[in-house]
């Protein structure tokens, strides 16, 4: 198996970080999509690695108020999008459901929704310990 790893990019780095995703097509690839047009404006953002190529992304939208993701397709459903919405909301410190994220979840792709309910489940659970 190869080594999985996280990286935070904001600040100065996430100029860095999303040059980085747009050069690995980690984004739906059309200007509708919110992540493409956030990627545009060098968000803090968190890239996983699986041997060295990135695989998933989370960014924050302070403007837009909400977190966007999005995860290879052949490698959806091993827990990539989950670390990467998970290691920014923590450098952040924003969580789901604090007065910074005004919009919780939006349309995306097909599954998208209920990635975002078990991310807020988790968050739900871990924010009520």
């Amino acid at each position: 198996m190869s080594a999985i790893t996280v990286k935070l990019f904001v600040g100065e780095d996430a100029a860095a970080g999303a040059k980085l995703a747009k050069q690995h097509r980690l984004y739906v690839s059309n200007k509708n999509w919110s992540l493409c047009e956030l990627l545009d404006r060098d968000p803090p953002l968190a890239l996983v690695f699986e041997g060295g190529q990135p695989v998933a992304i989370a960014a924050w939208d302070a403007e837009g108020g909400l977190y966007s993701a999005f995860c290879r397709k052949d490698r959806r459903r091993n827990g990539y999008g989950t670390m990467a919405v998970q290691a920014i909301k923590e450098k952040l410190g924003i969580s789901l459901f604090s007065a910074e994220c005004t919009r919780r979840f939006s349309r995306g792709i097909i599954g998208s929704l209920t990635f975002w309910h078990k991310i807020a489940r988790k968050a739900t659970l871990s924010e009520n310990k």
